[in-house]
């Protein structure tokens, strides 16, 4: 039995490789974060990246529950 984020192995799941036996304990809650060099302005491409990121995982948002 391991404790690991449900994101990791969230495709095993879906295919049974996995099985999920502590489904009534409450798991702790993860997030993604950015983490850049403080600048009065933003640069484009830093904002771009995020803004990526963001969009990309938010397909994924019910894995890290």
């Amino acid at each position: 039995m391991v404790y690991i984020p449900k994101v990791l192995v969230a495709q095993d799941l879906k295919k049974g490789d996995l099985v999920e036996v502590l489904t009534d304990y409450v798991e702790k809650s993860l997030g993604i974060y950015a983490v850049y060099p403080y600048t009065k302005q933003q640069p484009m491409k830093v904002k771009l990246f995020i803004e990526h990121i963001y969009q990309y995982y938010q397909k994924y948002r019910d894995t890290f529950k």
